[in-house]
């Protein structure tokens, strides 16, 4: 599929290598980088396992002692690939501890999730938390232990890629805990500018406000594509940036001279929040 065209549903089987400057994609590399940031059920679970194609999950239900549950655990707010069980499977999927992550569905009204200007080991445009009063998204809490939280931090590059931020928050009663404030992971990148200077929120992700441009993950890689390797294929710009790191360093680069500043969790909240100029962020349980 050339940059101009459209995705296929049907992923290439074929293996990353080089030839001469040539790359190609296996059908899991395709998978990981264009269906970013993959499924999410938004139903209360817990994450017991498994890995990125078969994770073990069992429902969270008005059985299971919550208390306990949540017991030495804080919850930090999934706006990426964390929604999706599939991937926290695969993060802890060597864990040695008995795992069992709580997972809760809410609705994020002074949030939104837009595209980073960045581009990940494995291909796909991640996803970076922006400040938006009036939006409404779909994300999942998430409740970590300290060690898991140690994991985590790991696999969001912090220090290099994201910087965690505890920001305040005002959740309904529908939602399990006692919920103050959540752990944002946020790209130090910033958001990829587009339209007219514009940043540009994920479709991939329930949303409720009209007015922000969305696109989804293909549409995204199919923009970058024409940006910064007119002239070559979508599979071929991918594996290019699963490949060869330092291409796509070099297009990172590229992306960076004309990011959108990121969001500064610290300053807009604490100070805005408190001034009355901001509105709290707030969480609502999510019920399909």
């Amino acid at each position: 599929t050339g940059c101009t065209g459209k995705t296929s549903s049907r992923l290439p089987s074929m293996s990353i290598f080089t030839t001469e400057n040539t790359y190609r994609l296996t059908r899991l590399a395709a998978r990981r980088a264009l269906t970013y940031p993959y499924d999410c059920a938004y139903r209360p679970m817990i994450v017991t396992g498994g890995g990125f194609l078969q994770p073990r999950v069992r429902a969270w239900t008005a059985e299971d002692d919550t208390a306990a549950l949540l017991r030495g655990r804080a919850p930090t707010l999934a706006v990426g690939s964390n929604r999706a069980a599939r991937q926290l499977a695969r993060k802890y999927a060597d864990w040695r501890e008995p795992l069992a992550i709580p997972v809760w569905p809410v609705w994020v009204n002074g949030i939104d999730v837009h595209f980073a200007a960045s581009i990940g080991h494995y291909g796909a445009i991640p996803a970076t938390p922006v400040r938006a009063p009036g939006t409404i998204c779909a994300m999942m809490l998430v409740w970590l232990t300290p060690s898991e939280f140690v994991r985590m931090d790991e696999t969001e590059g912090l220090g290099i890629a994201y910087d965690r931020f505890d920001v305040p928050v005002e959740a309904d009663s529908g939602v399990p805990g006692d919920v103050s404030s959540v752990v944002l992971y946020r790209h130090r990148a910033g958001t990829i500018a587009t339209f007219g200077h514009r940043s540009i929120g994920m479709a991939e992700l329930p949303v409720h406000d009209r007015r922000q441009a969305r696109m989804s993950q293909p549409a995204m890689q199919r923009f970058l594509c024409r940006r910064l390797a007119p002239g070559i294929g979508l599979n071929q710009f991918i594996a290019g940036n699963i490949a060869d790191p330092l291409l796509r360093q070099r297009r990172v680069d590229r992306l960076a001279r004309h990011a959108i500043a990121p969001w500064q969790p610290a300053e807009t909240d604490r100070q805005g929040t408190v001034s009355g100029k901001t509105p709290p962020i707030t969480l609502q349980t999510l019920l399909l």
